[in-house]
């Protein structure tokens, strides 16, 4: 797997690029289950990727798949936007993790 970023090709291996494959395979399920609410629930930060409908969404997250799956495939041109695809799979983990503290929180307040 390999991504061109400023510092140089990045790559993921092992344990790394199963925890990125595992969180983008979940955010898609999630970005499906999703699709008809007329605000993402998922937000990158950037914009366009998180306003732009559930088919643009994944023809981008794509795009950053078949790059870090695939060496033999050119990354492509970084921007905002496919900066923003790359960012989804962890700011899919981060809403999930934010939910399951403010869950976590929420019920040792009810039982104190």
């Amino acid at each position: 797997m390999t991504w061109r970023t400023q510092l140089g090709d990045r790559i993921l291996k092992g344990v790394e690029a199963k925890l990125y494959l595992t969180s983008m395979q979940y955010a898609i399920e999630n970005l499906e289950d999703t699709r008809d609410l007329e605000e993402p629930e998922v937000l990158t930060g950037d914009r366009l990727f998180d306003i732009a409908d559930f088919e643009q969404k994944i023809v981008l997250l794509h795009r950053c798949l078949a790059a870090l799956l695939s060496p033999e495939i050119e990354s492509p041109m970084l921007s905002n936007v496919i900066e923003a695809a790359a960012y989804f799979p962890f700011a899919f983990l981060r809403m999930r993790l934010e939910d399951e503290i403010y869950i976590e929180k929420d019920s040792i307040q009810m039982t104190v």
